[in-house]
């Protein structure tokens, strides 16, 4: 089950997320976190970035231990969840590594210009992921 991030856990998931070489400079900011978690272990991160009617997935990881247990496809799909019972009829994302995987769970692979305006306008998308990420997004909402 996802769990909102407690204050106890946030230093714990920031360096796991820094480990694993994804930004962590805007965190947590505007940025919800989420955990997969045990009762005194950490299985899964991830983030969601609100932007008007989209959100943007952010800062996911599983740590290497954990790893192949199909924990990263829970992640995601209880982060869609989440989305959707926040009322956001799309999410998007960027990602230097991952595309095959989430494109496995329904995502497109998209022109950053297609996203909207509000997500464009994120320090994710416009100073923290290179250029050279692939931007992906999945519809919520018919």
């Amino acid at each position: 089950m996802l769990f909102p991030l407690s204050s106890s856990d946030i230093d714990q998931a920031i360096s796991l997320l820094a480990q694993e070489g994804l930004p962590t400079a805007d965190l947590p900011g505007e940025v919800r976190l989420y955990a997969l978690k045990t009762e005194n272990e950490l299985l899964g991160i991830g983030g969601l970035e609100l932007r008007g009617h989209a959100g943007l997935l952010r800062s996911l990881t599983i740590p290497a231990r954990h790893r192949g247990k199909s924990l990263g496809t829970k992640l995601v799909r209880e982060l869609n969840e989440e989305a959707r019972s926040l009322g956001l009829s799309e999410v998007w994302l960027l990602t230097e590594t991952a595309a095959p995987f989430f494109a496995k769970l329904g995502f497109d692979s998209r022109n950053r210009e297609e996203a909207p305006q509000e997500i464009r306008s994120s320090a994710e998308f416009s100073a923290l992921c290179p250029d050279s990420a692939i931007c992906m997004s999945l519809k919520l909402i018919d």
